[in-house]
């Protein structure tokens, strides 16, 4: 006799799904048209009729661990050919927002990045946080002679502020990223359990597939997305490696300041045709495009099929900002306009806080999560290919 199995419909888990952007859920109709048009979708395990399915049951725990949720890069095929409109790839996003809340340390953080009632808060603490900064530091809100933002913060205030709630950001994907992996193993993560060539085998492998943006090519619907992904994605990494050579750079000064004296590539504030600031205004501006294009991709896509809510918004408002205040900021820098260019700065450095240290709980996780998704993907998929080689081979 078959085995019965109670299934616990979680009625709240539903609710929360269509009000963090899934409210289409209910039109779905089984036909299994989203994963047969899913060129993402693995032929072993087809999503998302599967996610569908547990979704419009409140299958909580099934969707946790599932890897699936995370291999779907929102291209909407599914969306478009759907015959209900129940737009499975709305539905998939706002599952991976909920995860996200779910393995977010501590949790109350990803529930309060989520709802919009709070976001004047998320504001108002990085810029009270900085505006105590330049109290405890004596620094005045708008110095003094030419435009010299070290004048407001000082490389070893910001050196010390930022790293410090960065460090805080990481623990929290530390913790985030365990509970995931557990969540999508069935079991804590064990060095001692993992074949480790395996893994760093599937790291390289899923790390190239974003590099070059593999999946979004394969994406049929909505060819956008690809472009405008790749130039937030290089955009943003360019920035980074900017920050991280003009902060080595400050170190020299504040180290060995004889040895940058009169060298060109060792002056700071970095002159216009310095390469690093060449390289990092050619970095702003593939952020600005790249941002720029998800604009205007979810506005059009925003009654067809694609909606963009708050989770949405929120990161891409927010690292947009970051983009367009730098690039404002150092434009009035150089035309010496202190009136503007402080209160800019000012503005930067709290939208930086608000991308950088509220990234465990925005729509910026996805990034970590979705790499640490295919990378167990990729593991487990290794793992069931091992073992069904060892089951085919003959007793000696």
């Amino acid at each position: 006799m078959a085995e019965l199995i109670r299934i616990r419909p979680d009625a709240d888990y539903i609710s929360r799904v269509m009000g963090q952007g899934g409210e289409s859920l209910k039109k779905c109709f089984q036909c299994a048209t989203c994963s047969v048009v899913c060129t993402l979708s693995p032929d072993a395990r087809p999503f998302p009729r599967q996610e569908m399915i547990w979704a419009q049951w409140g299958l909580k725990d099934q969707l946790l661990r599932d890897p699936n949720l995370w291999l779907c890069h929102q291209c909407t095929d599914c969306s478009t050919y759907c015959p209900r409109g129940s737009r499975p790839g709305d539905v998939l996003a706002a599952l991976r927002a909920l995860t996200i809340q779910e393995v977010s340390f501590p949790r109350f953080m990803g529930r309060l990045l989520a709802r919009p009632v709070f976001l004047p808060l998320v504001f108002i603490i990085p810029a009270v946080l900085l505006y105590l900064t330049l109290l405890v530091t004596g620094k005045p809100f708008y110095p003094l002679g030419e435009v010299e933002f070290s004048k407001m913060f000082s490389h070893l205030t910001l050196n010390l502020f930022f790293p410090f709630f960065t460090g805080l950001a990481a623990l929290a994907f530390l913790v985030g990223g365990l509970r995931l992996w557990r969540n999508l193993s069935g079991q804590p993560l064990r060095l001692g359990n993992l074949d480790l060539g395996r893994l760093i085998l599937s790291a390289v492998e899923a790390i190239q597939d974003i590099l070059l943006h593999r999946k979004f090519k394969d994406c049929g619907a909505n060819r956008l997305r690809y472009f405008a992904h790749l130039g937030v994605l290089y955009g943003f990494i360019g920035l980074l490696i900017t920050t991280a050579v003009a902060v080595g750079i400050i170190v020299v000064h504040l180290v060995a300041p004889e040895v940058a004296e009169g060298s060109f590539l060792l002056a700071y504030p970095l002159p216009l045709t310095h390469p690093v600031k060449i390289f990092g205004n050619l970095s702003a501006a593939a952020l600005l495009f790249g941002c720029g294009l998800m604009v205007y991709n979810r506005m059009t896509t925003e009654d067809t099929t694609m909606k963009t809510g708050y989770f949405d918004w929120f990161f891409l408002l927010v690292l947009t900002t970051v983009a367009l205040t730098g690039v404002l900021a150092e434009t009035m820098r150089f035309v010496d306009a202190p009136e503007v260019a402080y209160p800019v700065y000012f503005v930067h450095l709290v939208t930086i806080f608000a991308l950088l240290i509220y990234s465990p709980y925005s729509k910026f996780a996805h990034f970590f999560y979705r790499t640490e998704a295919m990378v167990y993907a990729r593991y487990a998929e290794k793992g069931e290919s091992v073992a069904g080689e060892a089951v085919a081979v003959p007793a000696s």
